[in-house]
């Protein structure tokens, strides 16, 4: 697992599960958007208007289920330095697949930093963690289905649980 440094929460934001151009989520999901075209522009929209261009946006996987050009427009419209920790839907490419997305860097596997001595772990996926928190995606709608789900130690970040928006950090770790 990498170790990341961290400087300040106030200028990292997380966001997971976007699914660009996926068109069946909208059914699985119940997302609120008539078709891919609307819930891109509101995905697009609602990120800008919280994102600042000198903030690092760390997305927690499942970005784009589209092909290079396409999701390098949808990431080229978004404010910030974008880091991927890559989903389930983002390892059937490379990492310098996404690297030409547009992604500054990009982990296969969950990483980790302290913030005001507690141990975060960003993963796709809950992981079964313990003495850290585990800010993670994956779980949508159905967060806490996992056996090992602990309130106090996870939090879901998928855009089902955040109105469709990015959260800081600061915000996120504010909940623990």
């Amino acid at each position: 697992m990498e170790i990341l440094q961290i400087e300040s929460a106030e200028d990292v934001v997380l966001i997971a599960d976007e699914h660009y151009f996926h068109t069946n989520i909208i059914e699985y999901e119940k997302r609120p958007f008539a078709d891919v075209e609307e819930m891109n522009k509101a995905l697009i929209k609602n990120h800008n208007m919280l994102v600042r261009k000198y903030h690092t946006v760390y997305h927690l996987g499942d970005f784009s289920l589209s092909n290079l050009a396409n999701s390098a427009k949808i990431l080229e419209q978004l404010n910030g330095t974008h880091i991927l920790v890559m989903g389930n839907h983002d390892r059937q490419r490379t990492r310098s697949w996404w690297k030409k997305v547009g992604f500054t860097e990009v982990y296969r596997t969950p990483v980790r930093f302290m913030y005001d001595d507690i141990t975060v772990v960003l993963s796709h996926e809950p992981l079964d963690v313990y003495n850290c928190i585990n800010i993670h995606g994956h779980s949508h709608s159905k967060a806490g289905s996992f056996p090992f789900y602990d309130a106090d130690v996870h939090r879901c970040i998928s855009v089902e649980k955040t109105g469709y928006h990015p959260m800081p950090l600061s915000i996120i770790i504010s909940y623990f």
